[in-house]
């Protein structure tokens, strides 16, 4: 029926809201390779980044709203600079609260860095098929080594591209 006849297996048995007969899940083209995102999607650090963020503008006694920190995210850190010039002013300090945010999320990645639920079940099915997989993503090389190697998944992805590996990010 030109779905992938094990993906379509494994969303039933995962009863993901669609296990009834016949469920699938339709590609227009096999799927030949996987590249995921990291922060999101494999790694729940979007809710540490936005504490590590919230807790340096505190600190700095400026007020950080959700909806500022959404806009940042993913975003490389010149194209946030320019967000928080907007948020807090021109005469905001970005490079100070950089650091603080910074040293924040280390201390919060080594204390509540989580895969997300199903990280591992996916990567094992990619390994079932076989399937090469990359990440790319906006956060730095060290970062990235650092979160996999804590999740001692560093080996289950066939390449990396990470920020600084390129010239253009989102």
């Amino acid at each position: 029926d030109g779905g992938f006849p094990i993906i379509r297996n494994w969303c039933r048995s995962q009863k993901c809201g669609r296990n009834r007969p016949g469920c699938s899940m339709q590609f227009p083209h096999a799927i030949t390779a996987v590249i995921f995102d990291m922060d999101g999607l494999l790694f729940d650090t979007e809710r540490l980044y936005s504490d590590a963020m919230s807790t340096a503008a505190r600190k700095m006694g400026v007020s950080l709203t959700p909806e500022a920190i959404q806009r940042t995210i993913g975003l490389p850190v010149a194209d946030c600079n320019i967000i928080w010039a907007e948020h807090f002013g021109s005469g905001f300090d970005a490079d100070a609260f950089w650091s603080a945010a910074s040293s924040n999320f280390k201390v919060l990645a080594e204390t509540r860095l989580a895969l997300k639920t199903g990280a591992i079940e996916l990567l094992d099915l990619l390994d079932k098929l076989k399937m090469p997989r990359a990440i790319a993503t906006s956060t730095d090389r060290a970062t990235v080594d650092h979160h996999l190697g804590s999740a001692g998944i560093s080996e289950r992805f066939d390449a990396i591209v990470a920020y600084g590996d390129y010239a253009y990010g989102k």
